[in-house]
């Protein structure tokens, strides 16, 4: 008898402890894993000049050949074990670290995205950048929370740069 209790016990811990477990190392790695990509590319992307003023381009040293609207927009969630643990917090009150770790990583990819559309225009600048975050899944309390963060603002192409397209002149949108 005593086997048998032992057999459900270990078949009880493996089942409920090392899934959750498994997610969170898995869900770690794969945070830690984007945070370092995205150190990658904003470092590939520090020549572009970022303003969240609408800046003349001249006092940013730029001559403007070009504007262009551009946007970059990531859909982010966080796992389900921390997602889990999140919905535990909202009983005891407190920040939600999870959460805010989550929308950070967020606005890092949506400015990494917006730079990165700019910089295939050529583009030396990108002012009047704005920020904004929707929640995706207000309809289904059940699923962890996803959130849409968009970034967009006003590439400026410097004349003659070799994404300058003269489309924005010609009246064209692109």
């Amino acid at each position: 008898m005593e086997t048998v209790a032992i057999v459900f016990l270990v078949l009880f811990v493996v089942l409920t402890i090392a899934p959750p477990l498994a997610g969170l190392l898995i869900g770690s790695h794969i945070e830690q894993s984007h945070l370092r990509a995205l150190d990658a590319a904003e470092t590939n992307l520090r020549h572009i000049r970022v303003t969240d003023t609408n800046t003349a381009a001249s006092k940013l040293g730029v001559e403007a050949g070009n504007a262009r609207f551009v946007a970059g927009s990531v859909v982010i969630a966080p796992d389900v074990f921390r997602g889990t643990l999140s919905k535990l917090r909202l009983f005891i009150g407190g920040e939600m670290r999870w959460y805010e770790r989550v929308l950070h990583r967020g606005r890092r990819e949506a400015l990494c995205r917006m730079l990165q559309e700019a910089d295939r225009l050529g583009a030396a600048a990108v002012v009047n950048v704005r920020l904004e975050a929707s929640n995706l899944n207000f309809w289904n309390s059940q699923q962890p929370a996803m959130v849409e963060v968009i970034a967009y603002g006003t590439a400026v192409v410097p004349a003659g740069a070799a994404g300058t397209t003269g489309a924005v002149a010609a009246g064209e949108m692109g």
